[in-house]
């Protein structure tokens, strides 16, 4: 038996087109932490979508792909606790890979301001809403 409150992280949930990230850009509601550039923009949606952006610069593929696996398992651990209606673009920058729970903490904190942010644009600056591809 499925559990009702599951912590799947299923495809729709993450962004993977090119002009999903490129919108996201456009709305230029982003948090620079350092290591890390959080992007956001209001998508219409009842969930919030992820989607990771690592350069070469950050290491070798192997670094670069356990940065990517703790930043999604931070999302989809606290997903439920996160904002929702948003897409998110994480944009990572060198540095020493850090333990989930810093990367839970930095998203959390960074989303929270973002949601503020997105909310208070007016409703034609989040242009292009997607489709929800759930059927």
């Amino acid at each position: 038996m499925k559990p009702v409150h599951s912590l799947r992280f299923p495809a729709k949930m993450r962004l993977r087109l090119d002009r999903d990230f490129r919108r996201v850009y456009a709305g230029k509601q982003r948090v620079d932490l350092g290591f890390l550039t959080i992007y956001a923009l209001s998508n219409g949606l009842t969930h919030t979508r992820i989607g990771v952006s690592l350069p070469r610069k950050v290491g070798t593929a192997v670094r670069r792909n356990r940065i990517k696996r703790l930043l999604r398992e931070g999302f989809r651990l606290w997903q439920k606790q996160l904002p929702t209606s948003l897409d998110v673009v994480i944009v990572v920058r060198p540095h020493e890979p850090k333990q989930l729970k810093e990367y839970q903490e930095t998203l959390m904190g960074a989303l929270r301001k973002l949601e503020i942010r997105c909310m208070k644009l007016e409703p034609d600056q989040t242009q292009n809403h997607p489709k929800d591809d759930s059927a």
